[in-house]
């Protein structure tokens, strides 16, 4: 399973009418299931009409999709963001870009720039400083503090 995602789903016509609602804004990754393991992330993307979007994908060579509706293109498109920063599939050439006639930045993108700079990132999902226990701490705790952080 992908972060924040359901499925994976067949990347079949049938399959995706059947789950994805109609009209949707959402993002999406494609990929398989490997033999006894974990779904593998190839590329990920987004749409202002998901269920559109997967249609126009089939046939290819990508298997399966897992996938997450929004309530709106830039909710979709911060998701798209933090799955490209998270799982840095390796068909995706280049960073997702902005809707068209949008300027959104990437939240991930602002969110290194700042800590790159020596600044609070607070609302960054992938940034977040781990919230460390607070009163009494045991001594294998407190050697780890230094490394500890929040997925």
């Amino acid at each position: 399973m992908v972060r924040g995602l359901i499925g994976p789903f067949a990347l079949t016509k049938r399959e995706v009418d059947d789950v994805v609602p109609n009209a949707s804004a959402g993002a999406f990754a494609l990929g398989y299931s490997s033999y006894a393991g974990p779904f593998i992330v190839q590329y990920v993307g987004r749409a202002d009409d998901l269920r559109s979007r997967l249609n126009e994908l089939v046939p290819t060579d990508y298997r399966q999709f897992t996938f997450e509706c929004y309530p709106s293109v830039r909710a979709a498109f911060e998701k798209e963001c933090e799955l490209y920063h998270f799982l840095n599939p390796a068909d995706n050439k280049a960073h997702p870009d902005c809707p068209a006639g949008e300027s959104w930045k990437c939240p991930n993108c602002a969110a290194v720039q700042e800590t790159q700079r020596g600044e609070q990132a607070p609302d960054s999902p992938l940034l977040r400083p781990a919230q460390l226990p607070t009163g009494p701490v045991s001594q294998v705790q407190a050697s780890h503090r230094h490394i500890r952080s929040q997925p």
